[in-house]
């Protein structure tokens, strides 16, 4: 079994992916899903660097989990 070392770990509640690309994409999201599946977390962040703004997206996994605002 392979290991996950997250990016940030905020209150082992949410994970948070750090990217240095321009744009966030379909196959970034799933990787976080795969990764909140793996860990038993809740809900995570993916974050973009690389544009001009930085760009995210909410994600969660669990049913039952809320995603705060």
């Amino acid at each position: 079994m392979g290991r996950l070392f997250a990016d940030v770990l905020v209150e082992s509640q949410v994970l948070v992916e750090l990217k240095a690309i321009d744009a966030l994409s379909k196959v970034h999201e799933l990787q976080l899903v795969n990764h909140l599946k793996a860990t038993g977390i809740g809900w995570g962040v993916p974050i973009t660097m690389g544009a001009r703004s930085p760009e995210y997206k909410r994600k969660t996994w669990a049913l039952n989990c809320s995603i705060p605002e």
